[in-house]
């Protein structure tokens, strides 16, 4: 039981750097480039700010790449945004403003 307390306290603790690192992941399976400068601390802020949009607003939030993973973007601060999980799914592997 303690064992299980602690797990959950910790995935609550953790929960937007766990999604930043499954981001991460993510992005790179789709072909994103990690910079030589990568950290994920630096990517942890657009989690965090997706995950408080969607708690504030009941709309589900997502963090995009603005260069899409598939078309060479980089996964790093600069080419990160957050959208509504709608407006990401629309725009889909489009560069933002395309």
């Amino acid at each position: 039981e303690r064992a299980n307390e602690l797990s959950r306290q910790h995935y609550k603790d953790n929960t937007t750097r766990m999604m930043a690192s499954m981001g991460k992941d993510q992005a790179v399976a789709r072909g994103a480039v990690l910079p030589d400068n990568y950290t994920l601390d630096n990517c942890v802020p657009f989690y965090e700010e997706a995950r408080r949009l969607t708690q504030e607003t009941g709309v589900q939030h997502h963090v995009d790449h603005i260069i899409p993973c598939t078309a060479g973007g980089l996964h790093c601060p600069t080419n990160l945004q957050v959208l509504t999980a709608q407006a990401n799914m629309a725009k889909s592997n489009h560069i933002t403003g395309e």
